[in-house]
């Protein structure tokens, strides 16, 4: 379902807009919600830009970051009802 930013709800995971890019890292988790803004949570794995004869060295890492609360749309893939 889409959802406004300023109806997101704690614990809700969201899709973000990556246009056509599809890529497993492009779901987060709200951990806050403010006044003015929605704090999202999600995972991320990159690799250098060499390889080496065992492969390539990957990168795994999480990021935070913060959107203000308002028309921009999200869609939600689940909702949990907080206790």
């Amino acid at each position: 379902m889409l959802v406004r930013a300023k109806d997101l709800r704690l614990a809700d995971t969201v899709i973000l807009d990556t246009g056509s890019f599809a890529a497993p890292w492009r779901s987060a988790v709200v951990t806050q919600v403010t006044d003015r803004e929605v704090t999202f949570f999600r995972p991320y794995a990159t690799t250098a830009d060499f390889s080496y004869t065992g492969g390539v060295i990957p990168y795994i890492g999480t990021e935070t970051f913060n959107v203000p609360r308002g028309e921009h749309e999200y869609e939600v893939v689940a909702r949990k009802e907080l206790r």
